[in-house]
Parts: structure tokens; C-alpha cells; sequence
């Protein structure tokens, strides 16, 4: 089938099909959230990639609508959530019911959603999410103690947080292959246990200077155990020091 990609401003409706049957529309950029609508989204079952942009705080708190929505969409993989609207003392929270309504995604990125880590919890129950972005603040606060698994998650990858101590284990993340760090000025370390994850092979860190020196004894302690983990830094430590 020839993959059909639709973007739009924000601000303008989504589209939406001429007839009452299912389009074949399978990317649907940039929506806004009010342009979710319930007949909207049932027309376009198909769409397998969605981005969504605005006021999120409306959007994930309908008791009816808005998210909820999300369930026309039975082949959704792959889901964005950019936040560009904030407010004072606004907290935004996951509805309890996301697990369900997103439970076919395999790649989740949210952007500036500014949830508490202990939101964080809620995503570990999806079971077919392979790759999971947080960006510029997706979630805030300076403490990540997950208390569930990410089954099925291989790529993680969290940039511009406030993110200071962060535990986890091959518990919470058994096939973890990739871990991207950029920007995490705040964060201490990296779990030491994830040496642990016979899967992990790869580690990134772009100006997360602190944590440093523990993702490379996480490098050290797999290689004592004749497994490879490919770690890179940037910039690179001798780049990164300043000529006296």
C-alpha cells in the first residue's frame, strides 16, 4: 500500500475523508489535539504514525474524548506528544487507561509534557514499546526509581532533563540495547546495574558530563564479563577540558 503522510499547523483541523469509509492515510503529522476527534480518527483506523501538538493539559484529562479517542486507531506504532503550552501549577498526568489506549505503540516520544517520573510508571506496562524518547523536559523532578519493567524496550532515550539519580536494573529494562543521554546536566550517574542487561551494547552520552565515570564502570564491568558496550562521549573528554 502507498504510504500516505499528511502534515498541518496546529492550528488547522486534521483532515478528514470525503465519504464514510476508512481512508488509507497511514501519517498524520503536527495535529492538533482538538482536531482528535472521535469520527476523525475512526475514518482514519489506518494511520500507523501520529504527531500531535498544543495544549496537552485538556487533552490527557478528558474524561471523555481527547485521548480516549486514540482507541479508533487499532494500528498505531509509532505516537509523538509535544506540549507547547504551559501553565503555572498545571501538573499533567498519563490517564490511568494509556497503557490500553496505546497498547499497539512501539515508539513513544513526548516533548515538554513535564510530567512527575512517577508518571513514568504507567509506560512500563506497554508491552509492544520498543523505543521511548523524553525530551526538553519531558518529565521532571530529580528522581527515576521505576517500579515496573519496560518488557520490550531496546532504545532509551531522555534529553534536556532534570533528571539527578536515576535507579534501574535489568529488571525494569531485560532487553535494553541502546541508551542515549544528551544534555542530562544534572544527572549524577548512570545505574551501575545496568552492566547487568545482557543486551545493552551501546551508550551515548552528549553533555551529561557528571555521569561520566559511572557509565564507563557500567563499560568496565561488561567487559569483565566478555561482553561489548560500544560508549561514547561527546564532546570528548580531552576537547572538553579548557588550555590553562
Amino acid at each position: 500500500m502507498e504510504l500516505v503522510t499528511v502534515e498541518a499547523s496546529p492550528h488547522q483541523p486534521s483532515p478528514t475523508t470525503t465519504t464514510g469509509k476508512p481512508s488509507c492515510l497511514q501519517t498524520l503529522s503536527m495535529i492538533a489535539p482538538e482536531s482528535c476527534e472521535k469520527d476523525v480518527l475512526a475514518k482514519a483506523c489506518n494511520v500507523r504514525k501520529l504527531s500531535i501538538r498544543g495544549q496537552m493539559a485538556a487533552f490527557l484529562s478528558a474524561y471523555k474524548g481527547g485521548i480516549n479517542n486514540l482507541e479508533e486507531l487499532q494500528c498505531l506504532e509509532h505516537l509523538k506528544l509535544l506540549n507547547d503550552v504551559l501553565f503555572i501549577n498545571k501538573t499533567l498526568h498519563l490517564p490511568l487507561a494509556f497503557s490500553k489506549l496505546v497498547r499497539t505503540v512501539k515508539k513513544l516520544t513526548l516533548t515538554n509534557t513535564r510530567f512527575a517520573w512517577s508518571e513514568a510508571d504507567k509506560l512500563g506496562t506497554l508491552e509492544s514499546l520498543e523505543v521511548l524518547k523524553f525530551k526538553e523536559n519531558a518529565f521532571t523532578d530529580d528522581l527515576w526509581k521505576p517500579k515496573s519493567g519496560f518488557s520490550a524496550l531496546q532504545v532509551l532515550w531522555i534529553e534536556r532533563s532534570e533528571l539527578e539519580y536515576w535507579e534501574a536494573s535489568v529488571i525494569n529494562f531485560p532487553v535494553l540495547r541502546q541508551l542515549v543521554l544528551i544534555s542530562c546536566d544534572e544527572l549524577n550517574a548512570v545505574p551501575l546495574e545496568l552492566a547487568d542487561i545482557p543486551s545493552l551494547q551501546e551508550m551515548r552520552l552528549e553533555n551529561t558530563s557528571k555521569a561520566v565515570k559511572s557509565a564507563k564502570s557500567v563499560r568496565d564491568s561488561k567487559t569483565s564479563k566478555s561482553m561489548e558496550l560500544k560508549l561514547s562521549i561527546f564532546p570528548p573528554e580531552n576537547e572538553s577540558k579548557v588550555p590553562q
